[in-house]
C-alpha cells in the first residue's frame, strides 16, 4: 500500500468511524467545500447538524446556525455515503469545529445584534482564496460573532432549542429552578420534581423544554407549560403516579387524566407528537 492509499483508508476509517458516532464539531466536506456540520446530539438515535451557510462579506463565509435541523442517525449516515458504491462522498475532519455549540448557544442566550462585536475579517475562508487552508480553520466565537445579524430566536425557542444541544444540562438546569424556587424541602415536591425529570428525560429528541415550570404550593405539582404564540400545552405532575395535561396545537385540542410510572415512563402519544410539533413550528418560523 502506498502512501496515497494509506492515507485513503484511514480517511475511510474516521469517515465510518463518525457517520456511525458523530462528533460535536464534525465538519464534512467535498475537496475543500464545506457540507454540513454536527452541532449536537440530542439522543443516541439522532443528530442535529447545520448544512446552510452565508456570507458574511470579503469573501468569507459562516454556518447559519439559526437553520439548524434534526436527521436520525439512519438519515445522517446515508446523506454522506454514495447510492450504489462504497464508501463516502464527502470526508470528516473529527471535531474540527466544535465551536458551534458554543455559538449555537450564544445566538439563543447571548447579546442582542447591535451588541454583538464583528470583527475586520470575520468568517472562513471561500475555497480558492489566498491561504486556502485556512478555510476549515477553527473560528473562534468572538470572530463568529458576526453571525448575529441572523434571526434572533424568541426567548420560548431558545429554551427550548438549548435541549437539542445539551438534553442533559438544559433539563438539570430547568429542574434547579424549580427546586430554588421554594424554601419547603417537601417530600411530596420532591418526588413531583423527579416525576417531572423521568417525563423531560423520555422526551423524543426532537422535543423542546418547556418554556415555563412552576411548582404549584396549593395542588402540590410540578406544571410544565409550552407556551406559543398560537400553542399551548400544560401537564401536571403532582408525583403521586399520575399525570394531567392539556394541549392546544393547530387544530388539535386534546385534555386527558392517565397514570404515570416515573420508573417506566411510557408517554401518551398523541401529548408527544404535539410537543413535538410545537418544536418543528418554531424552527420553522422565519
Amino acid at each position: 500500500m502506498n502512501l496515497f492509499e494509506d492515507k485513503m483508508s484511514k480517511q475511510h476509517e474516521i469517515n465510518e468511524d463518525h457517520a456511525s458516532d458523530p462528533k460535536i464539531g464534525d465538519f464534512w466536506s467535498e475537496m475543500f467545500a464545506p457540507i454540513l456540520v454536527v452541532v449536537g446530539r440530542p439522543n443516541p438515535d439522532s443528530v442535529l447538524i447545520c448544512d446552510k451557510m452565508k456570507d458574511v462579506g470579503e469573501r468569507r463565509w459562516t454556518w447559519d446556525l439559526t437553520q439548524c435541523r434534526i436527521m436520525t442517525l439512519e438519515e445522517f449516515h446515508a446523506r454522506l455515503r454514495y447510492d450504489s458504491i462504497p464508501g463516502f462522498w464527502a470526508d470528516c475532519c473529527p471535531e474540527h469545529m466544535t465551536w458551534v455549540k458554543e455559538r449555537a448557544m450564544e445566538l439563543m442566550f447571548g447579546p442582542k445584534e447591535e451588541e454583538a462585536t464583528v470583527t475586520d475579517k470575520p468568517g472562513i475562508r471561500y475555497p480558492g482564496d489566498d491561504d486556502q487552508n485556512d478555510s476549515a480553520a477553527e473560528m473562534s466565537v468572538e470572530q463568529e460573532a458576526c453571525g448575529a445579524e441572523g434571526r434572533r430566536l424568541d426567548t420560548a425557542s431558545c429554551e427550548g432549542l438549548s435541549m437539542l444541544i445539551d438534553r442533559r444540562a438544559a433539563i438539570a438546569s430547568l429542574l434547579a429552578k424549580i427546586s430554588d424556587g421554594h424554601a419547603e424541602p417537601e417530600d411530596r415536591k420532591r418526588e413531583a420534581v423527579s416525576a417531572a425529570e423521568a417525563f423531560l428525560d423520555a422526551l423524543p429528541g426532537e422535543a423542546m423544554l418547556p418554556t415555563e415550570s412552576i411548582y404549584h404550593c396549593g395542588d402540590k405539582e410540578v406544571l410544565l407549560q409550552w407556551k406559543d404564540a398560537d400553542d399551548f400545552i400544560e401537564i401536571g405532575l403532582p408525583g403521586d403516579g399520575t399525570i394531567s395535561w392539556c394541549s392546544s396545537v393547530g387544530e388539535n385540542k386534546r385534555f386527558a387524566d392517565q397514570e404515570f410510572d416515573a420508573g417506566s415512563v411510557a408517554i401518551d402519544e398523541r401529548l408527544s407528537g404535539d410537543i413535538v410539533k410545537m418544536a418543528q413550528n418554531k424552527l420553522r418560523r422565519p
